[in-house]
């Protein structure tokens, strides 16, 4: 690199660092060229931490295959994706480097299911919330025939089939009776403090942070744009039916005596006098009536659990003898993976509770190699306790924080205190 453009990078790097940016110098090829992200010692966990869920796909498929999967979230995550037909391809042949191209296709809702058709998992424990009943407790076979996306769901029991009901139905259900098993996995479905083991010793820990409370944003949707009471009468309309469609057209109509007609099926004693008040002053468009009922349909299936502060700790430390458990009996996972999962964890609560889950995971793997963090030994600057600047070495990866070597110190820093990663070089050309 020739001076000017070096000193114009310094200037740069510089400049964001006092703006309190995080940055890396140079290129990740020059970083991985140095450091080996994906290495660890012997008495390392690989880790990877990120907001939504989806985002961890692409780093626990580089931990193995055949691997149980023990998934403590409010949700199963295990929706059908929507991908191109090249990602498809890269996922239904295995290319080695098929998550780079499905990553960016997954939501939260859906980026179990890869992993699953590439072997990467086959076993999935859903250790679900008591508030999370999305699919009754047991052990279920599953089998998926046909290549995706020309898929079908078949189970034993059958009793999850619901879950998958729209991609059946899509497919064309009767399907499954000719169409090859071209995948299998295993689904166990625990509540929280009930006893299970991993199928394989091969096991990865996955924690999403609403596993502890849990929010509602398609719920809290509706709310916004009916009210609370009525929200609340809706959805006990919306229980008794196994579709919204009759009562949004009736909506759309504003035909009253339909509706008086239709409520009178529900039992006696049923009012919903908020939701009749709405009724008869609703005078939104079109877009917005369907917009409330598309919303509420999903909205009233999803949990929602908010915790004041002291229930915050009693979830924190079940979860974290749920893990000490796993770990004490089963010895050490492949890989543990943790999402923040911003919106679904009640927004004042979301940084006390991502503080008191990484100190708790702490406690059970004192060393972890995380995968999202400046490798170890890259070479870092810092703010110290005082605020000042200060440079060294990262010598150990905590879920909390690095340790870092200063002149043979270790010193305990907050991830969030660095500023800048690279090479010893690039440390001291600033």
């Amino acid at each position: 690199m020739n001076k000017p453009k070096l000193r114009e990078m310094v200037l740069v790097c510089l400049i964001l660092i006092l703006m309190g940016e995080r940055i890396t110098v140079g290129t990740a090829k020059t970083i991985e060229k140095h450091f080996h992200p994906d290495a660890i010692e012997e008495n390392e966990v690989r880790a990877v931490i990120g907001e939504n869920h989806n985002e961890v796909m692409g780093t626990v498929a580089k931990w193995g295959t055949g691997m149980s999967f023990i998934h403590f979230d409010s949700h199963p995550d295990l929706g059908m994706p929507s991908f191109p037909p090249g990602v498809w391809h890269t996922v239904n042949n295995k290319h080695p480097h098929w998550a780079r191209s499905a990553e960016k296709f997954t939501d939260i809702a859906d980026w179990l299911l890869p992993l699953i058709l590439t072997n990467n998992v086959k076993e999935v424990i859903w250790v679900a919330p008591a508030w999370s009943l999305q699919f009754q407790e047991g052990s279920y076979n599953v089998s998926i025939h046909g290549t995706p996306p020309d898929i079908v769901f078949s189970s034993s029991p059958a009793t999850v089939l619901d879950y998958w009901a729209s991609s059946n139905l899509t497919q064309g259900r009767r399907k499954n009776k000719t169409l090859p098993v071209t995948s299998w996995f295993g689904l166990k479905v625990v509540r929280h403090n009930k006893p299970f083991s991993p199928a394989s010793q091969a096991y990865v820990i996955d924690v999403d942070e609403d596993y502890v409370t849990c929010d509602n944003p398609v719920l809290n949707a509706v709310v916004g744009m009916v009210g609370e009471a009525v929200a609340k009468d809706l959805g006990e309309i919306l229980a008794f039916l196994d579709t919204p469609t009759e009562l949004k057209e009736i909506v759309l109509s504003k035909d009253q005596t339909r509706l008086d007609g239709f409520l009178k099926e529900f039992p006696e004693n049923t009012t919903f006098p908020n939701f009749l008040k709405w009724f008869s002053t609703w005078d939104g468009s079109k877009h917005a009536t369907e917009e409330i009922f598309n919303l509420a349909d999903i909205g009233f299936g999803l949990p929602r659990h908010v915790l004041t502060m002291t229930g915050l700790d009693r979830g924190v430390d079940t979860l974290r003898r749920e893990v000490k458990r796993l770990v004490d009996v089963h010895g050490p996972p492949r890989g543990v993976s943790l999402s923040t999962s911003p919106g679904y964890v009640p927004h004042h609560l979301h940084h006390q509770l991502h503080s008191k889950i990484i100190a708790a995971l702490d406690t059970v793997f004192p060393r972890v190699r995380l995968a999202t963090q400046p490798p170890v030994g890259a070479s870092v600057l810092f703010h110290d306790a005082g605020g000042s600047f200060r440079s060294g070495v990262v010598q150990k990866h905590m879920f909390t924080n690095a340790i870092v070597m200063k002149d043979g110190v270790s010193i305990r820093v907050p991830w969030d205190k660095i500023r800048f990663v690279g090479t010893e070089e690039d440390v001291k050309g600033l």
